[in-house]
């Protein structure tokens, strides 16, 4: 198994004398904090793949190195264990990404938050990109702070967010309250009305007498 190095950037990850561990626990000993995997590109970019090979030969065989053509540059990616990030607390995965009440690193803070007990889950957000060129670009900040991955979705790919959600029913925040409180005050419309099943194209109601099907003259085309 590859050793990963243990560091809080790509730079430091990719020195000889970095740190390493085989997994997440292992690395959390070490470290003596909560890590994960991180996956992020040095700050170098290249004209040429050859020129990212002279700089890094370790691009090949080895696990903590990759190399990938990205917008018309070659870039070097590095995989390495990185102290977790607070990650979003919210009652479902789309409103962790779009509307967090907060942030938190442990229980006690996702509590102080949601005020009941919470678990650390990791969810898909509802959005789906054909793309996974554009869902990266979309979701680069989650992935960056390690708070969430890409993962395929039957119609193309999309965000697995890892948040803190309530482990019961609770009360709605003020934050939460005052969104429902908006939304309830915002004027509804209902759908429009269904057309008649037994009026054609060519055909009206006349106004006098709706039960009066009245058909225009021609065939449809303009000026006949």
């Amino acid at each position: 198994m590859t050793l990963y190095p243990i560091a809080e950037t790509p730079l430091l990850a990719a020195a000889p004398d970095a740190p390493t561990a085989r997994t997440a626990a292992q690395a959390a000993l070490q470290a003596g904090a909560a890590l994960y995997m991180a996956v992020e590109p040095l700050p170098q970019r290249f004209e040429s793949q050859a020129a990212a090979e002279a700089f890094e030969p370790r691009v090949y065989g080895d696990g903590r190195f990759s190399l990938e053509h990205v917008n018309g540059e070659w870039r070097i990616f590095v995989r390495f264990f990185r102290t977790a990030p607070a990650m979003p607390v919210a009652r479902t995965a789309q409103a962790a990404c779009d509307r967090p009440l907060g942030f938190a690193r442990t229980p006690e803070e996702a509590m102080a938050l949601l005020g009941a007990p919470s678990e650390r889950v990791s969810e898909p957000v509802a959005k789906i990109y054909k793309s996974f060129a554009r869902a990266r670009a979309r979701y680069a900040s989650w992935i960056a702070a390690g708070q969430g991955e890409l993962v395929p979705r039957e119609d193309g790919f999309s965000l697995l967010i890892t948040y803190w959600r309530p482990l019961r029913a609770t009360p709605v925040t003020p934050v939460e309250r005052a969104e429902i409180a908006a939304r309830s005050a915002a004027p509804m419309r209902g759908p429009p009305g269904q057309d008649h099943p037994f009026i054609g194209l060519f055909e009206s109601l006349a106004l006098e007498n709706p039960a009066i099907v009245l058909a225009e003259e021609g065939d449809g085309r303009p000026g006949v």
